[in-house]
């Protein structure tokens, strides 16, 4: 076989290979790399908002996605993609029969989700997407039909936009398309009206706006496309669509003009034209660096797919086409298999039973290549033949054959050696050249030529291209004469090579060193250490001897080798050098802790690593001080010592943990016995464990209750309190909460006692007393105080008879630290009338119901008494009073008699202001003749 260089090419016709063609609904078809994944996808899209994703496999075959539908239409006129969110996902625009743009911003995954709808003019029917205000970011243009006028929607990057002035057409603007017309790198549209079939450009201002340019006729009627390009190759924009059943090239003039160019018609079929081009794309299917035109036909009569003009650079064309498909009104032009020539997609047949239709573009090209010394195997006639193995491009191919005849061939056999001479143990190479080989057909690679030191055979080595080397290492000490010998075959006879006499001395042995040469200082040298060697057994002699323990730096070596076989080698020197690096050394500092506000314990560190009996100390430190806040600190070792340099030193800190110190508190009472409801100041005094200050607050408690809270001031809170409104013995505690350095803590209970009012009671040492008439009597009156009661008592008689007086000794008192007081009652009456009446039988009723009432009076003298209020004392008086008076002048009626019994009422009062505390106690006295 020969492999020879492929010559200059010459372009053939474009052709086209189909791919699978997935079963859609769509009416409208776009291109894009909806995943990231850097290959060509697909996106159609049917009237009623159903969209289904292709993603590409890089071969031009696709993968369908499930159909969303992520919107309702009624028809779809137009689709477009660019990023509109600046998110680095390509997202879509779809007009259609809802007089609004839908915006379907892409997830980066083949899917898509509706982010608004911009509304356009009436009957919106084509689209284009260029940044109309040259600030980085897509904008819609949507032409009209039946508005007359162009929507321009600027993009604010986050999938929304804005509507800018709308610029107004001559007629139903029915195609649109972009392209930089006059130059200036600003975007410029075209659109073509289908009233009148006449095409207006839309120079950009690159603001949004736009300026309308002189109109361009195009004769004949149905406009259905419209493409964009540089069809001549003068670096301006020209545009063509199509005019019924032609296509009309319209050569741009560089200021927003035209020129018309070629027309190129569509041939007939079955008497119909066979395309009427409904939807146009610009690409370069023949990869010539022009731009080419593909256009697919709406006729439904005609069964034919995508027809192909190849652009020649000029402006012309050369048509081909139509390939194999149907009838179709959206195609797609883009790179799907990754070859850098334009494929072709096109929605084909009727919506809901149409199939993308995938050509993929095949170019042929005829080349030419010549092969000279080409070699046969084996005797007799041989058969040639071309194969070409295709590229990334191109298909293969096989050409027709060509009889050749080979005959047996006589070579020459060469023996050469390298080097001319050595010494024992040196590897000498043998090399056998066979002329001629027949390399590379028919080949002799694999065949064995045989090498001789005199008769004796040394070996074999295998022909490689006619060569065969033979590397042997072992020859004895002295001269050897080398031949080779190659055995033939059916196409090579036998052959004997030249003798080469060859001569073998003594060897020095070579000693290898391990590089580099690197011991860790502490590690005593050893032939070990070193990895020296020596191309022979043998003896090392170091300097240093083994066992040596080297400093560190780059420290020299040499050893003496003496080898075992001294017959054919000679004893050896080498000097070298070692590194000796520095021993690792690690301080690591001790784990301590103290509690807050105490003095750092003893920082230490431990030190590993020393070799050699070297002595290093370790020390630390830490930045805490007895005032840092709890927390860890980092306890950082130090190394000392005078043999510190010879070791690469590693520090581990420690850590010095300051943990919060414990607290104590203790509560006070203001009083420790008090009445209810009295305002209480409980005082709660927290002690630090060390030094510092603890803050925070104190929780004051009855039991599980809490009363109140409160600050702390400098190591003491106070809290004030009268909601102890029962009489009783309560537990009160404070609760320390703690701070960032001190931990809580609570008191110990304080007994807190709570009494009723102060108050005293009255106790008679007689409640009946027996006067006799013109004498005195006495009795005893026993003030008991209660609650702390410790005011003055003034003693009175209520209800005394006209006959009688009554004094007190003292007439005040006043009890003191809860002692019992008391007083002494006399009681006085006059000879002449110390004596009842008796009642007459037909007194007056007075009499009895006033005795009545005094009596209840009299009973209810306690009750007035404790009441302190000075009206209702006042009242119990008066009534008192008036009574005694009718029970004296009943008397007073009747006649004098002894054994008679009256009631008094004692009273105790400390005061007769608001607030007085009063009590009463009965005597009955009994008048004794």
């Amino acid at each position: 076989m020969a492999i020879s260089t492929l010559q200059t090419a010459t372009a053939g016709p474009i052709n086209f290979l189909s791919a699978t063609s997935p079963t859609v609904s769509g009416v409208a078809t776009t291109a894009g790399d909806f995943n990231h994944d850097g290959v060509v996808d697909l996106v159609t899209i049917d009237n009623l908002g159903n969209l289904t994703t292709g993603l590409g496999n890089g071969d031009g075959t696709f993968r369908e996605l499930t159909p969303t539908q992520p919107f309702s239409y009624t028809y779809i006129e137009s689709i477009a993609t660019a990023d509109f969110n600046s998110d680095g996902n390509l997202d879509l625009a779809v007009v259609g029969s809802s007089n609004n743009v839908t915006i379907l911003l892409g997830h980066g995954d083949g899917t898509f989700s509706v982010a608004g709808t911009p509304a356009t003019g009436q009957f919106p029917a084509a689209m284009t997407v260029a940044d109309w205000n040259m600030d980085g970011i897509p904008d819609i243009a949507v032409a009209n039909d039946r508005s007359n006028s162009v929507t321009i929607l600027l993009g604010q990057g986050d999938g929304t936009f804005i509507a800018a002035p709308s610029p107004t057409t001559n007629g139903g603007p029915a195609l649109i398309a972009t392209g930089d017309f006059n130059g200036d790198g600003k975007p410029d549209f075209i659109v073509v009206t289908q009233t009148d079939y006449k095409a207006t450009v839309f120079l950009g201002n690159g603001d949004g706006t736009f300026t309308a340019v002189a109109q361009t006729a195009a004769s004949g009627f149905d406009v259905d496309t419209i493409a964009v390009a540089d069809f001549n190759g003068d670096g301006k924009a020209d545009f063509a669509f199509n005019v019924l059943d032609s296509v009309s090239i319209f050569l741009g003039n560089g200021d927003g003009t035209f020129t018309a160019g070629a027309s190129i018609p569509t041939p007939l079929l079955n008497g119909f034209p066979s395309n009427l081009p409904t939807s146009m794309k610009v690409g370069d299917v023949n990869g010539d660096g022009i731009a080419d035109l593909a256009f697919v036909s709406g006729n439904s009569n005609a069964v034919i797919g995508p027809t192909v003009l190849l652009g020649k650079g000029d402006g012309t064309f050369t048509l081909f086409g139509p390939f194999s498909g149907t009838y179709s009104d959206s195609l797609v032009v883009a790179d799907f298999n990754g070859d850098g020539y334009s494929d072709l997609a096109s929605l084909q047949g009727e919506e809901g039973n149409s199939t993308l239709g995938i050509l993929l573009a095949q170019n042929t090209v005829t080349v030419s290549a010549t092969a000279n010394s080409i070699s046969l195997t084996g005797v007799g006639t041989h058969q040639i033949e071309a194969s070409y193995l295709g590229d990334s491009i191109f298909t293969p191919s096989t050409s027709a054959t060509v009889e050749l005849v080979a005959r047996t061939v006589p070579p020459t056999l060469t023996l050469s050696a390298a080097p001319p001479s050595s010494s024992y143990g040196n590897q000498a190479v043998f090399t056998a050249s066979l002329t001629p080989s027949g390399a590379p057909n028919p080949s002799t690679d694999g065949e064995s030529v045989t090498f001789f030191n005199g008769a004796t055979s040394l070996g074999s080595a295998p022909l490689a291209s006619g060569t065969a080397s033979f590397n042997f290492s072992s020859l004895p000490s002295g001269n050897a004469t080398i031949t080779a010998h190659y055995a033939g075959d059916t196409n090579f006879l036998a052959a004997s090579s030249n003798a080469v006499s060859y001569n073998v001395g003594h060897a020095t042995p070579v000693i290898t060193w391990g590089a580099p040469l690197v011991i860790t200082y502490g590690i005593p040298l050893s032939a070990n250490s070193l990895h020296a060697s020596a191309s022979t057994p043998g003896a090392f002699v170091f300097t240093p001897a083994s066992g040596t323990i080297l400093l560190p730096g780059i420290q020299p070596v040499s050893v003496v080798f003496t080898p075992t076989d001294t017959v054919d080698y000679v004893s050896a020197t080498s000097a070298n050098t070692v590194t000796v690096t520095p021993a690792p050394l690690t301080v690591t500092g001790a784990n301590v802790s103290r509690p807050y506000g105490s003095a750092n314990p003893a920082l230490t560190g431990t030190v590993t690593g020393l070799v050699n009996g070297d002595v290093v100390t370790a020390s630390a430190t830490t930045s805490a001080v007895a005032s840092s806040v709890a927390g860890i600190y980092p306890v950082v070792p130090v190394a000392a010592g005078a043999n510190l340099a010879r070791y690469t030193v590693s520090s581990v800190n420690g850590t010095l943990t300051v943990t919060k110190a414990g607290s104590t508190t203790a509560i006070t009472t203001s009083a420790t016995s008090a009445v209810a409801g009295a305002s209480i100041t409980f005082t709660a005094s927290v002690t630090p464990a060390t030094s510092g200050t603890p803050t925070g607050s104190v929780a004051f408690m009855n039991g599980s209750a809490i009363l109140g809270t409160a600050p702390l001031t400098g190591s003491s809170a106070a809290f004030t309190s009268n909601v102890l409104t029962t009489a009783g013995s309560y537990n009160i505690t404070a609760v320390y909460s703690g701070d960032a350095n001190f931990t809580g803590s609570v008191s110990s209970p304080l007994s807190q006692v709570i009494t009723g009012p102060p108050d005293f009671s009255l106790t008679p040492s007689a409640s009946t007393l027996t006067v006799q008439r013109g004498q005195t009597t006495t009795v005893g009156i026993t003030i008991t105080p209660t609650n702390g009661f410790n005011q003055p008592v003034t003693f009175s008689c209520v209800g005394l008879p006209s006959y009688a007086t009554c004094s007190f000794s003292p007439i005040t008192v006043t009890p003191a630290a809860g002692a019992t007081v008391s007083t002494q009652l006399t009681l006085a009456t006059t000879a002449s009338t110390a004596m009842l009446r008796e009642k007459p039988t037909n007194a007056s009723p007075w009499g009895k119901t006033t005795s009545v009432a005094l009596g209840f009076l009299i009973c209810l003298s306690p009750v007035f008494g404790r009441i302190r209020s000075r009206k209702p004392l006042r009242l119990f008086t008066l009534l008192s009073a008036f009574l005694v008076i009718q029970l004296t002048g009943c008397a007073s009626s009747a006649n004098n008699n002894s054994g008679q019994s009256s009631q008094i009422s004692v009273v105790a009062s400390t005061g007769n202001s608001t607030g007085a505390t009063q009590h009463a106690v009965a005597l009955t006295i009994t008048i004794a003749n």
